[in-house]
């Protein structure tokens, strides 16, 4: 049980991670239009 539950949190995390990264791309690109 416990080592189905692990995994869906290591699933979760890198979830989250991408999540974030992709967030962090975004607002990157929003900046860089509104600097040019």
């Amino acid at each position: 049980m416990q080592q189905g539950r692990s995994e869906k949190q290591e699933i979760l995390v890198v979830i989250l991670e991408a999540r974030d990264f992709s967030h962090e791309r975004f607002t990157e690109g929003v900046m860089n239009k509104h600097r040019i």
